[in-house]
């Protein structure tokens, strides 16, 4: 799908670029690879390129750890862990019968957590041709998982994989949520989309 959508902008004459934002950055790049870097430029959007369950497991325990109390284990352990995914998904209705629209029935949670547990996404190569914009908030909760560390081996990831590639802090959350964080990232999208 992704080489015949590069082969209809090529022969329109049109530019062809690649966005994607979190996890989705795996799919992209991997897929850049795969069709033989069809994207004239990429823009990765708060990047994750690694599963990196311990900083996941790391800030689920540091979560737990600061709201647990003795009094009432099993309340502020849960008041704990729904703080957490509040975190990564907020907004998103969680209950016993579904994940936001996703129904509970259609969902097999244990094997898709044991899936994640040992997922292990290897980036061993590099797109020469590809250049990219790495747009990324400096107060992002998830990215700063585990003191950083998921940070730093996206951006690491990005450097090795991309070349060259062009860092962007904007001053947001993950989901730049706030309004002018979105102006500014689509400002920043804009100007390197338009410019070369």
């Amino acid at each position: 799908m992704l080489s015949l959508a590069a082969d209809r902008a090529h022969k329109a004459g049109l530019p062809f670029y690649g966005i994607a934002a979190c996890y989705a950055t795996i799919p992209m790049l991997f897929a850049a690879l795969r069709s033989g870097e069809p994207f004239q430029r990429v823009v990765l959007i708060n990047p994750v390129t690694a599963f990196f369950q311990g900083a996941f497991l790391y800030a689920l325990f540091r979560c737990c750890r600061q709201g647990f109390s003795l009094k009432k284990p099993a309340e502020s352990l849960k008041r704990s862990i729904d703080s957490y995914l509040e975190l990564l998904f907020p907004n998103i209705s969680r209950s016993a019968a579904g994940f936001g629209t996703l129904s509970r029935k259609r969902t097999r949670v244990l094997k898709v957590f044991f899936e994640w547990l040992s997922s292990n996404v290897e980036f061993n190569f590099s797109l020469p041709q590809t250049p990219a914009l790495c747009v990324y908030s400096s107060r992002d909760p998830i990215l700063d998982l585990g003191g950083g560390l998921l940070r730093k081996a996206s951006v690491d990831c990005i450097k090795k994989v991309c070349s060259p590639v062009t860092f962007q802090a904007i001053h947001s959350d993950h989901f730049l949520s706030d309004p002018h964080s979105r102006t500014l990232t689509r400002q920043a999208i804009r100007s390197y989309l338009l410019t070369g």
